[in-house]
């Protein structure tokens, strides 16, 4: 049996090569052009191959592969060939008589916002819930109620249905007979899309297992073709703000009677930000909320565009946060003051390179915080004169502190012997070649680690030539554990497949190059652990998680970051064989902040290769 297994796991990874081989090949055109020409292509790879390896130029081409070809319409269509049907199936004409099954118990009602009334998009909704036979009624929600009376006058539908001003809501007594219902489920969409009856059967098995939100991965409908599919996270309280999040939620009465009393309705925004506000409105009031992922909603327009809902959103939060948006922002960069005076204590193990030194602490004491701080330089046994002259005169200031750390390298125990040295309530852990590219960084940086659940706080880190270097950490890439959208641009990027590197986000894990955290948190959490040499700090940001903290990717947080200057990159084995323990849940059950859908041989999302090819 043990022989058996053993050659079908050599088989699946043979598979596994040839796929992503046939992958490869039929990108080359794309790779060739992104290159600048055939010439151009084989020099890159030649260079790679001598500087980085085989294995590490294979990868770094399926992930560039992916990044180029991440709008390739093909890969969608292969995906869900593989999986379901990518033509969604919806009648000619909406369906009398066929889908009400009387004496069938229906618990949910649904909830479709409309603001501009497409008689198109109307009569696709009417379709797609003439397929659907497990909900109640069905509340089209405009303030063109008149309008969308006389369309469904037109053609005949054999569901419940109602037409409500945003402004009824509240009190229109037949959803305030189903709210009283104790087993009432409300499926709300505030863009308007067909909803898969699959996801109203298992929203309604989760919430008999006391489960307040339910929500899904979703694509779009264009000309029954389905496209621009948005594989997401599991729940992540930072994207609450994006409207692509969640169109579309499945709640239980409890949480929606809570969210509903809370919506002044007077206001006169247009539907789809009033359903936009009580979808989060639902999340926030939810104690426990699932992600299903799988693609159950798909869309008939896209939704709103970030600009809309950030105006509104910041103008719902409280006068404890402070909003540093801008007109570039990519969302809204808002932070809860913690009202009090704290100092934050910057932590940055070095060995010579003084020059790279030098640039670390200068770009910090030309971007310094608004309170107190301190820095402490770990030396670890530099020997080179000008390094040790340049310790000696940055050990004259007053805001610097030079901590002896006479020892061979080891991440995580020059980490714990400078936050002893320390005195901040904040900890601000840096590497020795980060250069800070932004303002207020450590203010930002700080103030999230101080909120309350919080545990560590990562940035985007980018080369010198401007990719990104890290952009959070997805457990599963390699085996082990890796760096998302690595080496990818930051300007002209269109739509995506997965969250924006440019999106402030909750994650499993960050580098240790730039993270930030609370003294109390690490007193809950404990030391870093020094039996691993390089990797303690993705082991501290799973403890962080497991612990119940969250942990956040802030792009707004950016440095430029040359990577491993004073040390050898890469992981010792040491650390691969232990950190496949520390991450033997998480490979086995998945990143919860990545989507299993997506392809952990691709630094670049794009859906799983077991299922395109």
């Amino acid at each position: 049996m043990s022989d058996q297994i053993v050659n079908q796991n050599i088989l699946a990874s043979a598979r596994k090569r040839l796929r992503l081989l046939k992958f490869l090949i039929q990108s080359r055109v794309w790779l060739v052009r992104d290159a600048g020409g055939v010439f151009k292509f084989l020099a890159s790879l030649v260079t790679g191959v001598r500087v980085a390896g085989g294995r590490a130029t294979i990868q770094a081409l399926i992930s560039q592969a992916a990044f180029v070809r991440k709008n390739d319409p093909y890969l969608y269509a292969e995906w869900l060939k593989r999986g379901e049907p990518s033509r969604v199936l919806l009648s000619p004409e909406p369906v009398v008589g066929n889908s009400v099954k009387h004496g069938v118990a229906r618990t949910t009602d649904i909830l479709i916002f409309l603001s501009e009334l497409d008689k198109k998009i109307v009569l696709e909704l009417i379709r797609s819930l003439s397929e659907i036979d497990s909900f109640d009624c069905v509340y089209l929600i405009s303030q063109g109620c008149s309008e969308l009376k006389s369309i469904l006058r037109a053609h005949q539908v054999d569901f419940s249905v109602e037409i409500l001003r945003p402004v009824d809501l509240p009190v229109n007594e037949k959803l305030r007979c189903s709210r009283a219902k104790a087993n009432k489920n409300f499926v709300i969409l505030h863009t308007p899309g067909a909803v898969d009856r699959r996801f109203i059967k298992e929203c309604s098995r989760l919430h008999a297992m006391k489960v307040d939100a339910v929500f899904c991965d979703h694509d779009e409908c264009k000309d029954g073709r389905r496209v621009k599919p948005f594989f997401k996270p599991g729940y992540s309280q930072e994207l609450l703000w994006d409207p692509s999040y969640a169109p579309a939620v499945s709640v239980s009465r409890d949480v929606f009677d809570i969210s509903i009393e809370t919506v002044d309705f007077m206001d006169q925004r247009n539907s789809t930000l009033k359903g936009y506000e009580i979808i989060t409105k639902c999340f926030q009031s939810s104690v426990q909320v699932q992600h299903l992922p799988k693609i159950y909603v798909h869309l008939f327009r896209s939704v709103m565009r970030r600009e809309e809902v950030r105006d509104m959103y910041n103008s719902t939060r409280p006068n404890s946060f402070l909003d540093l948006s801008h007109a570039a922002s990519t969302f809204p960069e808002q932070y809860r003051l913690p009202g009090y005076a704290f100092k934050i204590s910057f932590v940055i193990p070095t060995r010579d390179k003084l020059s790279l030194l030098s640039e670390c602490i200068d770009s910090i004491l030309a971007n310094p915080p608004d309170g107190d701080y301190e820095i402490l330089i770990l030396d670890n046994q530099s020997v080179e004169n000008e390094t040790l002259r340049g310790l000696a005169g940055y050990g004259l200031l007053e805001s610097v502190t030079i901590v002896e750390c006479d020892y061979e390298f080891n991440w995580a125990r020059l980490t714990n012997d400078g936050i002893r040295a320390s005195s901040g309530e904040v900890i601000v852990l840096l590497n020795n070649d980060t250069v800070v590219r932004s303002s207020r960084w450590c203010d930002r940086l700080a103030w999230l680690a101080l909120e309350q659940g919080v545990g560590v706080v990562g940035a985007l880190l980018l080369y010198p030539r401007g990719e990104i270097q890290h952009a959070g950490i997805v457990v599963g890439y390699g085996g082990y554990a890796d760096h998302i959208y690595i080496g990818e641009p930051i300007v002209g990027r269109s739509d995506e497949m997965f969250v924006s590197p440019l999106v402030r986000r909750d994650v499993l894990a960050c580098t240790g190059a730039c993270i930030a955290f609370s003294r109390k948190t690490f007193e809950k959490l404990g030391d870093f652990d020094e039996s691993l040499i390089v990797a303690g700090d993705v082991e501290y940001c799973i403890r962080s998680y497991n612990a119940g903290f969250r942990n956040i990717f802030d792009p707004s947080v950016r440095l430029i970051h040359e990577e491993s200057e004073t040390r050898n990159p890469g992981l010792p084995e040491s650390d691969k064989v232990q950190l496949r323990q520390i991450l033997k849940k998480q490979l086995e059950f998945g990143d919860p902040f990545y989507n299993p859908n997506l392809s952990l041989s691709s630094r670049s999302p794009m859906p799983s290769l077991s299922v395109v090819m």
